[in-house]
């Protein structure tokens, strides 16, 4: 399994989703795509997607990880997959509160929160190019996008994490109940939901 953290987090942020995995007897790895210091998400989703893909190529060919994207990790999840052309070398992509409509509601927890601590930041509106390439390009088939999202995560409205993308394509969008962004990345049950759906 790799995991992608969300915007301005460390890989810090998915040690409990990992401690989970590796429980469950997988082997996990949290590559480093860039950003503040090397650490803080906080590249573009563009050049993030790239170190990702260039992370996957890496991999034994025998060796076809599930990927699962917190917030801003699903998009450059996504970056990887339908622009970066990696289909070949994943089984599917898992998302958890992502905005894959964009939303206006991080940036401005951001903006007004903690403060602007980076371009990436822009790449979670609506209206950005981000979020039009992604839902206009072609999602691989036999490839798996399943969205995860609470309507109690008042960073990512519910509605915002349904992927918007070409008809056809194997995706679904599945809800869970009482959490906060943050929380889903930390919430139990919401794991054996994961890897339930790895199994299929």
């Amino acid at each position: 399994v790799v995991l992608v953290h969300g915007y301005f987090t460390t890989p810090a942020a998915m040690l409990t989703l990992v401690k989970w995995f590796e429980e469950q007897g997988l082997r996990c790895a949290v590559p480093s795509l860039g950003g503040l210091f090397g650490t803080w998400q906080t590249a573009r989703v563009h050049r993030s997607g790239a170190y990702l893909a260039a992370y996957l190529k890496t991999l034994p060919p025998d060796i076809r990880p599930w990927v699962v994207g917190h917030s801003l990790g699903g998009l450059i999840a996504r970056q990887a997959v339908q622009i970066e052309g990696v289909e070949d070398r994943i089984r599917g992509v898992l998302t958890l509160g992502t905005p894959h409509r964009g939303s206006f509601r991080i940036l401005l927890s951001f903006l007004f929160g903690i403060g602007f601590l980076g371009t990436a930041a822009f790449d979670i509106l609506p209206s950005s190019k981000t979020i039009r390439t992604l839902s206009h390009a072609p999602w691989p088939a036999g490839i798996p996008l399943i969205s995860f999202a609470s309507r109690t995560d008042k960073l990512c409205p519910f509605g915002a994490t349904e992927p918007r993308l070409p008809h056809g394509s194997d995706c679904r969008w599945i809800e869970v109940d009482n959490l906060g962004h943050s929380e889903l990345v930390c919430h139990r049950p919401t794991f054996d939901l994961l890897t339930q759906r790895m199994e299929w």
